[in-house]
């Protein structure tokens, strides 16, 4: 079965691998309509994310996906 990983603000902190830890899923995500699943080979860890798991941008319930740029 295909599994994928993602890396998850799990806990506020100003140390990003303090407050991430990487998730290994087991089943990769269904398409809903009018999306699509995209396969990435690296994801690009930048300020915003640093600047979201330090709660930067204010802080809002947690878990957060972090990785906004993929490739």
């Amino acid at each position: 079965m295909p599994s994928f990983r993602r890396v998850l603000v799990h806990t506020w902190s100003t140390d990003f691998r303090k407050a991430t830890k990487i998730v290994v899923d087991q089943e990769l995500p269904k398409p809903t309509v009018g999306n699509a699943v995209v396969k990435n080979h690296f994801l690009g860890i930048n300020a915003t994310d640093i600047n979201i798991t330090n709660g930067g941008y204010g802080r809002t319930s947690l878990p957060i996906n972090c990785g906004l740029e993929g490739g």
